[in-house]
């Protein structure tokens, strides 16, 4: 017997300091990768990620699905 769940979502949120907004800055001027956010952005997607895995636990639910 299949059931459903009602939906589930994660928000995250990481500050930055003054420093890599500026090195930001410069990076979307020029061009190029900016890898203090890459990192940031990275962080932000595994924290949601378990925040969901342990949301979906206490539900008993089978998967995740969705982007984020």
């Amino acid at each position: 017997m299949s059931r459903c769940n009602d939906p589930i979502a994660a928000i995250v949120v990481i500050g930055t300091t003054v420093f890599s907004n500026i090195g930001g800055s410069y990076v979307d001027f020029f061009g190029g990768r900016s890898t203090n956010y890459e990192k940031n952005m990275q962080e932000m997607y595994m924290r949601g990620t378990e925040t969901l895995k342990q949301r979906a636990k206490i539900i008993r639910a089978d998967a995740i699905t969705g982007a984020m």
